[in-house]
């Protein structure tokens, strides 16, 4: 029998020259925040009434197991869908849940008892949820088991420590995965206020790792990462990651995953400075994309946007800052249309003791601008390098011929590569000219071929074994001395 509430409606209406006092009939409403329970099974059908819940509701249960832990099944939910549930939720032990998606939980509970919560906004409404309470077969609620089939959500998780001030985390996944979701609002956070908002939507089957603050310490941090659609082998998107000693924010989004991991990072162990950094991946790769905004950022401001829009099969490198230190830079990197063997856009990278900026793009995906090749375009600072990277040609019928950088002296900082292939097992390196700044490991300037460091102005003719009948070369120079360059063919054995 569930409780009954008299509402007793008083309308007064202006007649004429009098008044008259008009007492509607009684009439009954049900009290919606109920729950039924038989034998070990507590049932919460809300809003019970065969329609949509009450907009601005507010509703609270205890349900008592009596263990430690408590299985919960939500085998109904039909409640307004936000990233981290902002709207209308509905909360178990402190944790927001909303969308359609029916669920199955292990959750600890708070001296034998779990406690649910549902709140609603003054706009969408929904037809609610079902869920049932029964008392935990088995405890799956370890974060640090990883042989264990579990779907852990998590504020706080149970192996983090908060000391010494506020630090507060949300943490969402609306479909669970076969081998784990982990999302930490804040890990191991202490001396100062922090705060992280984790959401995984839809689970895959070996785990998302979302950390919204992950060993924050000593200042203010917040961070926000995101991953709209697991992949086969995992997610990682970390908002911060080992950020202390000052203000640091990052935002990262993962939103459609690949086979083998996407990684966002926000910022990652950022200290002593303000930093902030913005990292997105719209499709997901093969092997992965890698966007890093903030990277190792210290004693300084620094802020970097990176952005990869269409993924490649080998994966999409782009590093807004990466280990920036001493003074201020920021930089912007994107990257359109991913290549079968990367992209790779480096706005600043290793800078140090000054004021640097840098914004690099990538069109379309390609080593030579628009033309179409499966090894990768590269971008650093403010150099669209891609431009200066000349194409190789044929010479004669069998030989490719690279003269880099044709005319004139290569310029700083280049970097270029070449993918030749003789589609043979090895092929013969003619080395005509090379004036390349002489180092004893080549560490300055230098020629790559399959790996091996060339400079100086050495020449010669030589072997090598291809890789898949291919030859990869490769170019770079730091930001000093510029020489003529090389000149080398390629052609079969």
């Amino acid at each position: 029998m569930f409780p009954q509430t008299l509402v007793v409606l008083l309308v007064v209406a202006h007649l004429g020259f009098g008044a008259k006092v008009v007492i509607d009939k009684p009439r009954f409403r049900r009290n919606v925040c109920a729950s039924t329970s038989s034998g070990n099974m507590t049932v919460i059908n809300y809003p019970g009434t065969n329609g949509n819940y009450l907009n601005n509701a507010n509703c609270d249960w205890s349900v008592c197991t009596n263990t430690s832990s408590a299985s919960v099944r939500i085998s109904r939910m039909d409640i307004e869908l936000h990233p981290r549930c902002s709207y209308d939720a509905v909360s178990i032990q402190g944790v927001k849940y909303c969308g359609r998606n029916a669920r199955d939980l292990n959750v600890p509970t708070s001296n034998g008892c779990i406690s649910v919560r549902f709140t609603s906004d003054g706009s969408v409404r929904g037809s609610g949820f079902r869920l049932e309470v029964r008392t935990a077969q088995v405890n799956t609620t370890s974060v640090s088991n990883l042989n264990s089939t579990f779907n852990s959500s998590s504020g706080n998780s149970p192996n983090s420590t908060f000391t010494t001030s506020n630090s507060s985390g949300n943490s969402t996944f609306n479909t669970g995965s076969s081998n784990g979701n982990f999302s930490f609002g804040n890990n191991s956070s202490s001396n100062g206020n922090s705060s992280g908002n984790s959401t995984v939507d839809t689970g895959s089957s070996n785990g998302n790792f979302s950390f919204g603050n992950n060993s924050s310490s000593n200042g203010n941090s917040s961070g926000n990462s995101t991953v709209d659609t697991g992949s086969s082998n995992g997610n990682f998107s970390f908002g911060n990651n080992s950020s202390s000693n000052g203000n640091s924010s990052g935002n990262s989004t993962v939103d459609t995953g690949s086979s083998f991991g996407n990684f966002s990072f926000g910022n990652n162990s950022s200290s002593n400075g303000n930093s902030s950094g913005n990292s997105t991946i719209d499709t997901g790769t093969t092997f992965g994309n890698f966007s890093f905004s903030n990277n190792s950022s210290s004693n300084g401001n620094s802020s970097g946007n990176s952005t990869i829009d269409t993924g490649s099969s080998f994966g999409n490198f782009s590093f807004g800052n990466n280990s920036s230190s001493n003074g201020n830079s920021s930089s912007n990197s994107t990257i359109d249309t991913g290549s079968s063997f990367g992209n790779f856009s480096f706005s600043n990278n290793g800078s140090s003791n000054g004021n640097s900026s840098g914004n690099s793009t990538i069109g379309t995906g390609s080593s030579f601008g628009n033309s179409s090749n499966s090894f990768g375009n590269s971008s650093s600072g403010n150099q669209s390098l891609f431009n200066s990277c000349v194409l190789a040609r044929s010479v004669g019928n069998m030989t490719k011929e690279i003269d880099y950088p044709g005319t004139g002296n290569y310029p700083n900082n280049a970097f270029c590569q070449w993918n030749v292939c003789t589609n043979t097992a090895r092929a013969r390196i003619s080395i005509t000219k090379m004036d390349i700044e002489s180092h004893s490991s080549c560490s300055y300037d230098s020629l790559k071929i399959q790996n091996s460091k060339y400079c100086g102005l050495s020449t010669g003719s030589f072997t090598v074994s291809t890789n898949q009948g291919c030859v990869q070369v490769g170019f770079t120079s730091d930001f000093s001395v510029t020489k003529a360059g090389f000149t080398l063919g390629i052609s079969p054995v």
